[in-house]
């Protein structure tokens, strides 16, 4: 019996040393289920090593705050084999098996100090083959760690009859405060609409919408604040409060210099369609408020009335407890005389699991409005 055992390995050995990949694989496995302390088969945010969280929203496909066998298996197949994959590709090639529209990338280049001989932001265009005359304009920002075509995927049944964009963020962030990137990213969506305009004649910038996950959501509140040119129809924010450095002691700020330091006091365009959804569970951007890492977040029900007031609303400060159910899961807050609504996710984490359908369908529902 010690003689078979011996050859049994002695043969796993020899396998693995011709195909050190078996031997990954498996430390791959081992590693899943020594993060996965609850043995529920699914990672959290706080069940992955605090070295190896900067990957978490790249591996976590769906958005969903939690990584899946599936998808951490994925992300060691995508290491192992660079030039074959699809799933973690961040350009045109992610969607070129699509059959109902046409995928481009554009690119601008910028200059700042991360890049002072010049850089080439880019974003994923899709346009229905079908199109004709003038379509509405989706544009769409990730969250920290993800990339252009990640929503695009998730998101596809948006592209059959919506010109849709998906720009991607430097060092896959967006530049709010404390990331990365501290790229012009305000400059960048100006420019980004500016070539939409004269490259894609299809595209209606009169009836734009704006989709935010995350930190990408982050990103919206930055041009809600900074932007006074009207630039889109309706706004989706979707995990993500304004942080203290915008939104502190009953007023809006913006940075004059660079967004380490919000030191300007500014008053938001009014009139503007936000619709504002966030997880009860967020473990990420914490639902009540309080510090995400070094930077502190305005509670979700704040932030929603902080911009129910600078959209023209007048009344006291609305409570939960005035909201109705849509769902059994979501609880909507409205603002009378303002297109302000606040979207509670009962029990919802970060990315509104178990709850994203309920999410996805109510946005679907207000796009179709």
């Amino acid at each position: 019996m010690n003689n078979l055992i011996r050859i049994v390995t002695f043969g796993l050995l020899i396998v693995i040393l011709i195909n050190p990949s078996i031997g990954q694989e498996q430390e791959h496995r081992d590693l899943f289920r020594k993060w996965d302390r609850n043995r529920d088969r699914v990672l959290t945010r706080q069940e992955v090593p605090a070295a190896n969280r900067d990957r978490f929203d790249e591996v976590d496909e769906n958005h969903d705050g939690r990584i899946s066998w599936q998808e951490h298996m994925r992300a060691f197949q995508n290491e192992r084999e660079p030039r074959q994959r699809e799933r973690g590709n961040t350009g045109p090639a992610a969607l070129a098996h699509w059959k109902h529209a046409d995928i481009q990338q554009i690119g601008i280049r910028q200059t700042w100090p991360q890049e002072p001989d010049g850089f080439d932001r880019t974003a994923i265009v899709s346009q229905p083959k079908h199109a004709r005359g003038k379509l509405p304009v989706i544009l769409f920002f990730h969250g920290a760690g993800g990339n252009a075509a990640g929503p695009m995927r998730q998101w596809e049944f948006l592209t059959y009859d919506c010109v849709v964009v998906s720009a991607q963020g430097y060092r896959k962030t967006w530049n709010i405060h404390g990331e990365p990137s501290k790229a012009p990213d305000v400059e960048f969506f100006k420019q980004l609409l500016n070539q939409l305009e004269t490259e894609f004649p299809a595209a209606n910038l009169d009836d734009v919408s704006l989709i935010g996950f995350s930190n990408g959501s982050g990103f919206i509140h930055r041009l809600l604040i900074e932007v006074d040119e009207p630039f889109s129809k309706r706004n989706f924010l979707l995990g993500s409060s304004l942080i203290e450095q915008q939104y502190h002691d009953g007023s809006f700020w913006t940075p004059t210099k660079d967004t380490d330091r919000y030191d300007k006091k500014a008053t938001p365009k009014s009139g503007r369609m936000i619709a504002y959804f966030h997880g009860t569970n967020d473990r990420v951007v914490p639902y009540q408020g309080g510090k995400r890492g070094r930077f502190p977040h305005v509670s979700a029900l704040e932030t929603a009335n902080a911009w129910a007031k600078a959209n023209g609303y007048r009344g006291k400060p609305r409570s939960l407890e005035q909201g109705k159910s849509i769902t059994d899961s979501v609880t909507a807050l409205t603002f009378a005389g303002t297109d302000v609504a606040f979207y509670s996710v009962d029990g919802g984490g970060h990315g509104f699991e178990p709850h994203q359908k309920d999410v996805r369908q109510i946005v679907k529902k207000l796009l179709n409005q």
